[in-house]
């Protein structure tokens, strides 16, 4: 059994969850918690079960290690916290409710960032809180790719179109190349001539360098080379509508794309702000063939802090949802209950 106010056992949670998701492919992660100090604070008591303390964790990493991670630490936070929540599910009375990645304070050497460190931060052009799909295609394709990017975002997915002209300006290649850096994963549209091109070969080589998940899809040409391996998807005589559910089919349930589609997109439905994308993304859950079960639950009890999901029409997809994990129903009138705060309930 792990003792959180022990230094040695959190030294040891930490380094369990970093080996966890180094396995199921979340390696920036999973190197972020190797380089990390952890300690811990009781945040929070419950006065359910017997009572339950609940503590944060707070992560100490160097300044550049944290400037590398900063664009997207709300999903390495999600990534942390579940894995962590697994580990010490035997523990009962005690749980980490909370993950806080913090940079170490810079010693005192009057040094300041350079403009290489400050062009690291995540480019404008991906949506926030979406997971990031860049587009590889033949400038030809544009208008069919653009419809694509459209479709996909009801899925939670950002993407990036690569190419608007076929020679693209100086800035457009920076562009290009700050999409392939930060990109989760890449989209392959195959068509005669895709080979040809002077940039799409090299797009694919930067994916396959950083072990990116690539998705070929079909549309007249078969995968070649280095990208014959990974599973396509046939677009002949297929809608835009039905390639954007092949691929989110596909990121939703390869290794390397299912854990943070699946934190992304349920964080975008609890924190939809109006009902047409709440329920857009529900039935996206929903096509999901297998959520872990700590998702579903968490999503039961966070729904109800968001009064736009008390819509009917949101309800009833989300009830589905939860009949299909054997979960209670969220009614409209858990929305109402008032919830205590914890200090209400902790010792005098």
């Amino acid at each position: 059994m792990y003792n959180f106010k022990d230094e040695n056992d959190l030294k040891r949670i930490v380094l369990t969850a970093s080996k966890v998701l180094a396995g199921i492919g979340h390696p920036i992660t999973a190197n972020l918690l190797a380089k990390a100090q952890p300690s811990i604070q009781q945040t929070g008591y419950e006065n359910w079960n017997n009572g339950i303390y609940l503590y944060t964790m707070y992560l100490t990493v160097n300044v550049d290690t944290y400037i590398g991670v900063k664009s997207d630490l709300s999903n390495h936070n999600i990534l942390i916290l579940d894995t962590i929540k697994e580990i010490c599910a035997p523990i009962d009375d005690e749980v980490i409710s909370a993950i806080k990645v913090v940079p170490s304070i810079a010693d005192d050497d009057h040094t300041y960032a350079s403009p290489s460190v400050i062009a690291n931060e995540e480019p404008t052009f991906w949506k926030p809180g979406y997971f990031k799909l860049f587009l590889s295609h033949l400038a030809t394709y544009k208008e069919k790719t653009s419809a694509l990017k459209n479709a996909l975002e009801g899925y939670g997915i950002s993407s990036f179109v690569a190419h608007e002209d076929i020679e693209p300006t100086k800035e457009w290649q920076d562009e290009i190349e700050q999409g392939l850096f930060t990109m989760d994963a890449l989209c392959a549209i195959l068509m005669e001539g895709f080979n040809l091109s002077n940039w799409t070969d090299q797009e694919i080589g930067v994916a396959i360098g950083r072990n990116i998940l690539v998705i070929p899809i079909r549309k007249g040409m078969n995968p070649y080379g280095f990208i014959g391996k990974y599973q396509g998807f046939q677009a002949e005589n297929r809608t835009v509508a039905d390639v954007a559910l092949g691929i989110f089919q596909i990121l939703s349930s390869n290794v390397k794309t299912a854990n943070t589609i699946l934190l992304k997109l349920s964080e975008l439905f609890l924190l939809s702000n109006n009902i047409t994308d709440a329920t857009k993304r529900v039935r996206a859950l929903r096509k999901i063939t297998s959520i872990p079960i700590e998702r579903v639950e968490m999503i039961q009890q966070r729904v109800k802090d968001n009064n736009t999901l008390k819509s009917p029409k949101v309800l009833l997809e989300v009830n589905e949802l939860l009949k299909g994990y054997g979960l209670r129903e969220v009614k409209r009138a858990d929305f109402d209950k008032v919830t205590i705060s914890p200090d209400d309930d902790l010792p005098f």
